[in-house]
């Protein structure tokens, strides 16, 4: 059976076992028996924060905005029953008028646990993408510590002057693994 429920406030409990504080209020409901609930005023919304995990999750009328620019997002059907956030970008995109050259180079890096410098091409930022299966670990060309990238990652450098600064190894796989970067070479 459904119960439906009604909120009666009042100032004063009804059953002065139940409240002690005049902060619970009688539920009129179809139960045929004594329901209370008990009101809370809350304050300092600012330093909540409220986290919600579940399979399906309905709440009526509700947006996602953000608090900066005021953009909603909104969920699409992408297909086979799935959705997808779509949000809109606003912020102005910036156009670099001094790139003088931009490219992709490649290496094969091998098992065997020793690095491989980047092919030379004059640039001042790299972005080496991992998308081998595996972990590889990136350095300064000559320097011995290394950073590791891990699969489906990628690690943006600065560099002084060409992207040999950068060494990649890996020692994961069986046989040789393709690492691609992106440079970019401003004025």
């Amino acid at each position: 059976m459904a119960y439906t429920k009604n909120n009666i406030l009042s100032a004063t409990p009804i059953n002065g076992n139940v409240g002690y504080n005049n902060s619970w209020v009688v539920v009129d409901t179809n139960a045929n028996r004594d329901l209370f609930a008990q009101c809370a005023y809350v304050t300092n919304f600012d330093d909540m924060q409220i986290s919600l995990s579940a399979a399906d999750l309905n709440i009526g009328n509700v947006s996602l905005k953000d608090h900066d620019s005021s953009v909603h997002a909104s969920i699409v059907d992408v297909g086979n029953t799935q959705g997808a956030i779509l949000t809109k970008v606003t912020n102005n995109i910036s156009t670099y008028n001094n790139v003088t050259d931009w490219d992709v180079v490649s290496a094969d890096v091998p098992s065997s646990n020793s690095f491989v410098v980047l092919p030379s091409a004059l640039a001042s930022s790299i972005t080496v993408l991992n998308y081998t299966g595996y972990t590889l670990y990136v350095k300064r060309t000559g320097r011995s510590v290394s950073l590791p990238v891990h699969n489906n990652n990628a690690v943006n450098i600065e560099l002084v002057a060409n992207t040999n600064e950068i060494s990649v190894c890996q020692s994961a796989s069986a046989s040789n693994l393709q690492v691609f970067a992106t440079y970019v070479k401003y004025n």
